[in-house]
Formats: C-alpha cells, structure tokens, sequence
C-alpha cells in the first residue's frame, strides 16, 4: 500500500508539473483516451489504430475488458468536467486515483 500511495504521489507532482493550462491537459487525456482503447483493441484482437508500437503485452494482459473501459470512462468523464471550467487541478488529482482504483 506504501508503494501504491508513493507512485500516487509521483504521478500527481509529474502531472501538475507538465500539463498546466487547460488545453494541454485536454490534449493529455484525449491521448490517453485513445492509448487505452488501443488497449482494449489488443485485448479484443481487433485492429490497433494510433499506438500499433507503442503497446506493450503485459499492459494488455493485466487489464481486463472491464478494468479499460472503466478507465476510459473515468477519462471521458473528466474530460467534460474540464470542459465545464471544473478545477482542474482537483479533476486531475480524482483522475489519478480512480485510475489506480480501476486496477
């Protein structure tokens, strides 16, 4: 638990470091968005559209179907809550918690 809590950690000041203003944080998640369902592309052998290199088995392996698409849920739905001007440092910091959680 000590060890999830400190990569927690490390992912909110890596994020809050680099993605600042609103539309490199919504260009951020819309990345993501679409490396997840490449993901879920792998996981259900069909065609991997963007990141054909860049996915990696184990990923794809340890996830199921429902864990990716709760993450891409999780995604989209903070996605529209920027979009509505919510506070985004506090959207970001649920984000990376309800990720983990997905896990």
């Amino acid at each position: 638990m000590l060890f999830r809590s400190k990569i927690i950690s490390f992912s909110l000041k890596l994020w809050h470091n680099n993605f600042k203003e609103k539309d490199i944080i919504l260009l951020a998640i819309n990345i993501m968005i679409l490396y997840y369902q490449d993901i879920l592309n792998a996981k259900l052998e069909r065609n991997i559209k963007i990141f054909k290199n860049e996915i990696k088995q184990e990923i794809v392996n340890k996830n199921t179907i429902y864990q990716l698409t709760k993450k891409i849920n999780v995604l989209i739905d903070t996605k529209e809550k920027i979009n509505f001007n919510a506070n985004s440092q506090l959207l970001i910091d649920k984000l990376i918690i309800e990720l983990e959680r997905c896990d």
